[in-house]
């Protein structure tokens, strides 16, 4: 019986220095100040997701407008019936208009 009394009395020690702990100035203004830190980092993050989600979100937009233009252009270059010179490749006129920029 004298132990479970012991074991009583350590327990009563225990939450008596752990009360004490936390009822402190110093350790309340401690976890205060860490808490408010720690909702900042996250307000902080929160905010800079939404940043690149709106910057993604208008680059996809603006990739969709850019092929949708090109899209309309070539529709529109293949009704006049002529061929897009896209000023690529290795014809014989354009070995010839390269030696004649030459001399």
């Amino acid at each position: 019986m004298s132990d479970n009394k012991e074991l009583d009395e350590e327990t009563r020690e225990d939450l008596r220095r752990m009360t004490v702990s936390l009822t402190d100035q110093t350790t309340i203004e401690t976890l205060t100040r860490t808490g408010m830190m720690a909702k900042i980092k996250r307000e902080g993050s929160q905010a800079r997701r939404n940043q690149a989600i709106a910057r993604a979100a208008e680059a996809e937009a603006a990739a969709k407008k850019k092929a949708e233009a090109q899209k309309e252009a070539d529709k529109t270059d293949g009704d006049k019936g002529e061929k897009k010179d896209d000023g690529g490749g290795t014809g014989p006129d354009k070995d010839k208009k390269k030696s004649e920029k030459q001399t």
